[in-house]
C-alpha cells in the first residue's frame, strides 16, 4: 500500500516533471493566472519531505515487521503511523497558514483536491 502512495510522488519528481505537490497548487490556487514563486518553491520542497516521510514509514514497518511481535508491528501499522501522517498534515497545514499569511479552510481546501481534474497529474514540465 505504501508504494502505491509513494508512486505518483516519486514519478512527478523525475527530471521534466513538475513535483506533485506543486501541481495541485497550479489546478487549486493559479486559476487567475497569478503564480507564486515562493508557493512553487515550498511545494516543491513538501513534495520530497512527502516522500522522506512515506520512505521512512515504508522502512519502519519493514523492520518492525522482520523484528518486533506482531502486537508492535500491528499497532504501528493500523494506529501510529497514521497518527503521524495526521500530525505531519497538520503541522504543514499550519506552518502554511503562518508562511503565506492565508487561510483555507481544510474542508474546502479537500473538496479542491476532489474537484480537480485529476487526469493533469504527473505531467511533464513545458516551461
Amino acid at each position: 500500500m505504501g508504494l502505491l502512495i509513494l508512486s505518483p510522488f516519486l514519478l512527478s519528481v523525475r527530471t521534466g516533471y513538475i513535483p506533485l505537490i506543486t501541481q495541485f497548487y497550479y489546478l487549486t490556487d493559479c486559476e487567475d493566472g497569478e503564480i507564486d514563486p515562493k508557493r512553487v518553491e515550498y511545494t516543491k520542497l513538501l513534495t520530497w519531505l512527502w516522500i522522506i516521510l512515506i520512505c521512512l514509514i515504508l522502512f519502519e514497518t519493514i523492520l518492525l515487521s522482520f523484528f518486533a511481535p506482531l502486537e508492535i508491528w500491528s499497532l504501528f501499522t493500523n494506529f501510529i503511523n497514521y497518527l503521524i501522517i495526521l500530525i505531519f498534515m497538520l503541522l504543514e497545514f499550519s506552518i502554511r497558514i503562518i508562511y503565506f499569511k492565508q487561510w483555507l479552510s481544510p474542508i474546502v481546501f479537500v473538496k479542491q483536491l476532489i474537484l480537480i481534474d485529476h487526469r493533469q497529474l504527473i505531467k511533464k514540465n513545458i516551461s
